[in-house]
């Protein structure tokens, strides 16, 4: 009896600390940042100052926070579409047509792949050098800004993240476009992204390895 109550003793500080560590994940996955205030749109692009990832519980594989050296912005990613990480009682419509755009799937595996889809871009983005690149063009009449993120992939070449999502089967081509900052036309990239889909499609990635 008192060999199992000094085991349990000498174990309680472990478990407490995994209590703690888990209990600040929780904790900083649902800090919500405050936004700072947009500069007015612009037709010329701006490069974000020290880019980094900003952890907040409504992030997801397009639309995230990244805190830069002049504060923090909420932001989407133009020319793609994530699923919906979860079902609530305004975007089942939305879910199921995103399921339509992947080939009929389930709202279930719309949901599922939402959740890989920000698992994706977060441990991208927190793993990996990338750049910020906006007009400032608002989202709808929301606080949010449009974006292109460039990453630096493992191979060293850079790539945006939108074509890698498109790549990885977890993002569908749907939203604004626009002319890229390296000065790639709309319509050019749009084509590329097509390409990249049917690739995506005959590898059988993400969205297009569900079953039906």
């Amino acid at each position: 009896m008192m060999t199992t109550m000094s085991r349990m003793f000498k174990q309680l500080p472990w478990v407490l600390l995994i209590m703690v560590l888990v209990g600040l994940k929780v904790w900083e996955e649902t800090q919500y940042a405050p936004v700072t205030p947009s500069p007015e749109p612009s037709a010329d692009w701006e490069t974000l100052v020290e880019p980094r990832w900003q952890p907040d519980g409504y992030n997801d594989g397009d639309s995230f926070k990244i805190a830069h050296a002049d504060g923090v912005q909420e932001l989407r990613l133009y020319f793609v579409d994530c699923p919906e990480k979860r079902l609530h009682q305004y975007n089942e419509e939305r879910l199921e047509d995103q399921g339509r755009d992947f080939g009929g799937r389930s709202v279930e595996q719309m949901i599922e792949l939402g959740e890989r889809g920000r698992d994706f871009t977060e441990a991208l983005l927190t793993s990996r050098p990338f750049e910020v690149h906006t007009r400032w063009e608002p989202v709808f009449k929301s606080r949010r800004r449009y974006i292109m993120v460039r990453v630096t992939e493992a191979d060293g070449k850079q790539r945006f993240l939108s074509e890698i999502l498109v790549r990885e089967g977890l993002a569908r081509i749907h939203t604004l476009g626009v002319d890229l900052p390296d000065g790639t036309k709309r319509a050019a990239f749009e084509k590329h992204l097509r390409e990249i889909e049917a690739e995506a499609k005959r590898e059988k990635r993400g969205a297009w390895g569900l079953a039906k």
